[in-house]
């Protein structure tokens, strides 16, 4: 635990630095003064990510990338000393609201933070973990890029920032382990943040309900922070947007600066996860009213910012997979020759889909609406039933209050009707692509947030605000409590828990030794390099003789329709 607390305490030096650096040039180019500390902390938590994604192009993410970044954080701490000075007295001030209520805050950091870094240390579990988060952590470490990785492995062609970012603080250079404690630290953030908005909040708006989707989020993924999964970074990200996307709309922010903010780590969140994708849409706002005000040296500035965040991630798309957004083989524009086939492409993405729908049958993943929504409805739990229904009532009230607004002849709000549409596209994306409640029980989550700040229209209940801080936070503590007894032979006072160890068998292949999972083809962290899947060796071969040279497909087999797991198929037409 006390590494953990390390590596934390590194990680908020480096987003605070980064990001107030960040900061000084949206100012210098735009005139804009932030003094928020969570969007300091969200845009340099994006630049670091970026930063390691860009390292992991040309060599592994270790020692040397934290070295080169230790460098260039210290150097804007020195330039940003006096803005840092202002910035901690900006954080006194939002909380003004007393000595005994700020020593209450204190306590209340204290013991998320002491509960967050105990859940942060245990074993790391989850399946994917083991399937193949583990795995693409380590070959950024060791490797960074290889080309047609995806082919030695289908699931590392799903390409995720956060597999970067994990690397660069994983402390693999300085000690005999890789961590993975960066999922309990972004909960920690996110959980203090949501916690103390609400006790700080005097009405209830939209704003202050997505405080609580936060908590509600943390609380249904509880047991799986320890893990490296993306999917944490990406819905707690869509819910930060949201949130402060309705907090600039309730107090009529005009300056577009801040929503274009917001768009950046829009961006971003894609890049963690393309589940993300429709939130995007955002930015329809900020590029209106810079249009039509003719700023275009801001309007260059945020584009110019936006492909820097984008690039590294399309970059690494088409390295590992051949394919510039992976798994949809129709963007097909590159004829590299370790583009991954087609027929494994489709059918990994086709096996997402009927994963995600409650299909066991891969031939069934065509199957009409009628008959793989009833399997799926089985399947989910009764909060998410009830989320579907109450999300039901809210798409039918989008839809009747611009008819009621046009018969009143009453001006409608842009602002709200773009939030509206863009958690209503959200939803239905998700729904129509992958319709697991881990992928987008966020989603669900959205309009109701909307709907019901919208009917209590900022009703001053100051009890009833601090009655939701409090619960949540009893709820937090006590659930992360019965989960750390539950997982109390993993509790280490000085170190986090290990990756969970699995073993694979060892073969001769191409001249190297290459390692076979055993058990549900799980790799785990320490065989390199590794696949789930003995079969597909036989379809594949070395580019080079060194696995930095990477992989791709036999040309004798070219044409052969096979899956993930080296099986031959008729696709599904």
């Amino acid at each position: 635990m006390i590494i953990t607390l390390a590596i934390w305490g590194y990680m908020t030096l480096v987003f605070t630095a980064i990001g107030m650096a960040c900061m000084r040039l949206i100012k210098k180019i735009t005139g804009y003064s932030c003094r928020d500390y969570s969007i300091i902390w969200m845009m340099g938590l994006c630049l670091t990510t970026v930063y390691a994604e860009y390292l992991s192009i040309l060599a592994g993410v270790g020692m040397l990338a934290n070295i080169v970044l230790l460098v260039g954080v210290l150097f804007c701490l020195w330039m940003e000393k006096k803005q840092l000075i202002k910035c901690f007295k900006g954080l006194e001030e939002q909380g003004n609201d007393g000595k005994k209520r700020q020593i209450v805050y204190w306590i209340i950091g204290i013991i998320l933070l002491l509960v967050f870094a105990v859940l942060a240390s245990q074993k790391a579990h989850h399946a994917d973990t083991d399937l193949y988060h583990a795995q693409a952590i380590r070959w950024i470490e060791d490797y960074g890029l290889v080309k047609g990785l995806g082919n030695l492995h289908n699931r590392l062609a799903y390409n995720s920032s956060f597999m970067c970012l994990q690397a660069l603080f994983s402390g693999k250079f300085l000690l005999d382990q890789s961590t993975h404690v960066v999922n309990g630290y972004i909960c920690f953030c996110a959980c203090l943040y949501a916690v103390l908005n609400l006790l700080r909040a005097d009405r209830i708006e939209s704003s202050k309900l997505f405080c609580v989707a936060m908590v509600y989020y943390i609380i249904s993924t509880i047991g799986t922070i320890s893990s490296p999964n993306s999917d944490i970074l990406v819905l707690l990200s869509v819910l930060f947007i949201l949130e402060k996307w309705c907090e600039l709309v309730e107090i009529q922010q005009k300056d577009d600066t801040p929503y274009c903010i917001l768009c950046i780590i829009a961006v971003f969140a894609i890049s963690v996860k393309l589940s993300a994708a429709m939130i995007v849409l955002l930015v329809l706002k900020p590029a209106y009213d810079l249009i039509q005000r003719k700023r275009w040296k801001d309007i260059c500035f945020y584009l110019l910012f936006g492909m820097i965040v984008l690039v590294p991630f399309l970059i690494r798309n088409v390295v590992i997979s051949g394919y510039l957004v992976y798994p949809y083989s129709l963007i097909d524009l590159f004829s590299v020759d370790w583009k991954m086939p087609k027929s494994v492409v489709d059918f990994d993405k086709r096996e997402i889909m009927i994963y995600a729908k409650g299909i066991s049958d891969y031939f069934q993943s065509n199957a009409a609406f009628r008959e793989w929504f009833p399997i799926w409805w089985q399947q989910q739990d009764a909060i998410v039933k009830i989320l579907i229904f109450g999300n039901i009532i809210c798409l039918v009230a989008g839809c009747v209050y611009p008819v009621i607004s046009l018969i009143k002849k009453k001006k409608m709000n842009g602002d709200r009707i773009l939030l509206w549409g863009t958690a209503g596209v959200m939803l239905l994306f998700w729904f129509m692509t992958a319709p697991s409640a881990r992928y987008g029980r966020v989603f669900l989550l959205c309009l109701p947030c909307l709907l019901l700040g919208k009917m209590m229209n900022g009703i001053r209940q100051k009890k009833v605000i601090i009655l939701l801080g409090s619960v949540s936070l009893v709820l937090v503590i006590g659930l992360a409590g019965m989960q750390i007894v539950e997982r109390k032979d993993e509790i280490s006072l000085k170190r986090p828990g290990y990756y969970v160890y699995r073993e694979c068998e060892k073969i001769d292949w191409e001249n190297i030794d290459m390692y076979v999972a055993i058990e549900n083809n799980y790799c785990g962290y320490y065989y390199l390099p590794s696949t789930p899947y003995g079969k597909t060796l036989d379809f594949i071969e070395m580019r080079g003789t060194d696995i930095k040279d990477g992989f791709r497909t036999r040309a004798e087999v070219k044409g052969i329709c096979y899956n993930n797991s080296g099986m031959i198929y008729t696709p599904v037409q």
